[in-house]
């Protein structure tokens, strides 16, 4: 097979591959769903960009004050957003190892 052909194929598949996981993101937005918060991927003057996965395996990032890592939170999902959806995390009830503790 043609070196060109090839390029566009996959080219091809990776547009419809990321148009269906926006898709399925999208059914997601404005839903409040638990979150588990993976690690630090930046900081901003707002706060620490934290990011995580939905059950669903969703990818999820927030700005928040907080590093949220190995927590498990609720949080809004708000909008889709560079190949991840932007949420806003609900910080009454976490839960860390399987175990719920309040914050405030």
């Amino acid at each position: 097979m043609r070196e060109d052909v090839q390029k566009d194929r996959s080219a091809r598949l990776i547009a419809h591959s990321e148009a269906a996981e926006q898709r399925f993101a999208a059914q997601w937005t404005g839903l409040t769903l638990p979150i588990l918060w993976e690690n630090i991927s930046g900081a901003t003057e707002q706060g620490f960009v934290n990011s995580g996965y939905t059950d669903h395996y969703i990818r999820v990032k927030a700005v928040h004050p907080r590093v949220l890592t190995n927590l498990i939170t609720p949080a809004r999902l708000d909008r889709w957003d560079a190949n991840q959806i932007s949420a806003s995390p609900i910080l009454d009830e976490v839960e860390r190892h399987g175990e719920t503790t309040w914050m405030t």
